[in-house]
């Protein structure tokens, strides 16, 4: 999609069960250009959920995540022209925790959604498993798309 014009959105309700012990950090949920993540929500030491824009943390979405407890969350990219706005959301759909514009220029972003963990084998060793983000509901459209079934 092109973030030019027309609003793009992707909503999640999820819950994070656990996250690498010695870098605990993990994206779960971003809009990528085709070079790069530019749009991000990602959950910091454990229990601050940022935003971040082009790589850098512009904000702080909220300060007392818990794992194992379901959350909303949503980022709505609304374009226009030259400078359009993105917009964090936590927990109200309606109100958006962080606003902020975004001016760079580029063709086919896509959404991503999941536990991509900042760590290696190096930094944490762990051989039981994954990170876990369990996700009970997904969702993403555009404009001109009709909104999904149970969203507003």
């Amino acid at each position: 999609w092109n973030p030019d014009s027309g609003v793009h959105y992707v909503r999640a309700r999820g819950r994070v069960t656990r996250m690498p012990p010695d870098k605990p950090n993990l994206v779960l949920m971003q809009a990528h250009d085709p070079d790069d993540d530019t749009v991000m929500m990602y959950l910091k030491s454990k229990t601050q959920v940022v935003a971040k824009l082009n790589g850098s943390e512009i904000g702080t979405v909220v300060n007392n995540f818990s794992f194992n407890t379901d959350y909303d969350y949503q980022i709505v990219v609304r374009g226009n022209g030259s400078q359009s706005r993105v917009e964090w959301y936590w927990q109200d759909m309606d109100t958006p925790k962080i606003v902020s514009s975004y001016a760079g220029r580029s063709n086919d972003w896509y959404f991503k959604v999941g536990a991509y963990g900042n760590s290696n084998e190096n930094t944490d060793n762990v051989s039981d498993g994954p990170f876990i983000v369990e996700m009970s509901k997904l969702a993403h459209w555009h404009t001109g798309w009709p909104t999904p079934v149970g969203y507003s």
